[in-house]
């Protein structure tokens, strides 16, 4: 395998747990604003992803409900760049948050909620 390949298959390893560190705190906030009575069971979330050509798609899906959902934000496989969802197949412009730049993946992680209002400008 080439250097380069090796490169490139280490920063999407590292991406990808960035991806899950993001999947988590959704889940954190999400158990904390059920305990709180804030929203109810009935409303819980379940997050996955799906893995494309450039980016990594964060899906969402009610809890019980079909398995596809819908797009909560799209990661840059190469960079850990956060985009806010333009629709179900692209991004929409604009860097949101870097998840590789450890003050901006703080600020992701503190703001982000199962609405996706953090990915607003």
């Amino acid at each position: 395998m080439p250097i380069n390949a090796v490169d490139q298959a280490t920063k999407e390893s590292n991406v990808l747990t960035l991806l899950y560190e993001l999947i988590d705190a959704l889940l954190d906030k999400q158990e904390k604003a059920i305990r709180e009575g804030r929203t109810s069971e009935i409303e819980r979330m379940q997050y996955g992803f799906k893995e494309g050509k450039r980016f990594y798609k964060l899906t969402e899906s009610r809890h019980n409900s079909e398995p596809h959902g819908s797009v909560h934000c799209f990661v840059e496989k190469n960079t850990g760049f956060v985009f806010k969802a333009a629709g179900w197949s692209q991004p929409a412009k604009g860097v949101r948050y870097d998840l590789s730049d450890p003050e901006s993946k703080a600020r992701c992680l503190a703001n982000c909620d199962r609405n996706g209002s953090y990915l607003y400008r």
